[in-house]
């Protein structure tokens, strides 16, 4: 009985723990309890044994229920533990699926980025002026998001100014290059 009792039930989380507190006390309570009256017994008969055998055969069958009652708790102990190890090891996977989900969009954005940084970079080189991001953005995700690229580059002589904006197409998986006349 006390083997079943010897597990702790903090080990438990959730919504259920203090019920599993209570029942682990109670049931520590009702042993020590036993073990009181088993002490007891002995010293209040001391010289009369068939006092003595009647006070523990009614000892005996409160232990046997005790000790059901606590081989059962420890059964649903063990079930719960179980139960709580394997929702803690789905909601792990589910944060390191989420986690790499979350990797592969940063490479793609990474990515999707560097493409219209090097877009913008090739119109620089080819026609001078300078480039940085702006609007419009795209999220690709909650808090993950590319940003389009503005590249102007200055009048010269009497030609007037030029702007491209470096953005992504409708499906947000291409870069194109827009020509804008202002």
């Amino acid at each position: 009985m006390q083997s079943a009792l010897s597990a702790h039930p903090s080990t438990l989380e959730g919504q259920h723990r203090p019920s599993w507190l209570d029942e682990h006390r109670e049931l520590k309570r009702q042993a020590g309890a036993l073990h009181e009256s088993v002490s007891g017994a002995t010293v209040r008969s001391a010289g009369d044994r068939v006092l003595l055998r009647a006070d523990l055969a009614t000892l005996l069958s409160f232990a046997r229920t005790l000790r059901g009652d606590a081989e059962t708790w420890r059964a649903a102990f063990e079930d719960r533990r179980k139960e709580v190890a394997l929702l803690e090891a789905e909601e792990r996977r589910e944060r390191q699926r989420l986690a790499a989900a979350r990797e592969a969009l940063l490479r793609e954005r990474d990515a999707l980025q560097s493409r219209m940084d090097d877009a913008a970079k090739r119109i620089v080189r080819d026609s001078g002026g300078e480039y940085r991001r702006t609007f419009p953005g795209f999220a690709l995700a909650e808090t993950v998001s590319v940003w389009s690229v503005w590249v102007s580059c200055p009048r010269k002589g009497l030609r007037s100014s030029k702007r491209w904006l470096v953005t992504l197409n409708g499906g947000r998986d291409r870069v194109t290059v827009r020509r804008c006349y202002v």
